[in-house]
């Protein structure tokens, strides 16, 4: 998705589909909740290239997650580990 939109346009796709990525289940299943493009966005480096609502949309996410928590399998170490290359 990055190499075919770029950076910019890719985060704005991932933040208006519906539901949670593939990518944000297989982070959050190895513990890098932080490399989400919810958490990624709220940094006050990158902010300012997003919407109010893509911000805020970002942060009620981080604030389900964070309060019912979510159920998701145990780590997939290969996949994490092929696209962090």
């Amino acid at each position: 998705m990055v190499r075919l939109h770029g950076r910019l346009q890719a985060a704005q796709a991932l933040l208006a589909a519906p539901g949670l990525s593939d990518g944000f289940t297989a982070l959050w299943q190895c513990g890098r909740r932080d490399l989400t493009v919810e958490a990624v966005i709220l940094n006050a480096q990158w902010s300012s290239l997003f919407t109010e609502s893509e911000l805020g949309g970002a942060a009620a996410v981080g604030k389900v997650i964070q309060h019912v928590g979510y159920a998701a399998a145990p780590c997939d170490t290969e996949r994490f580990d092929a696209w962090s290359t």
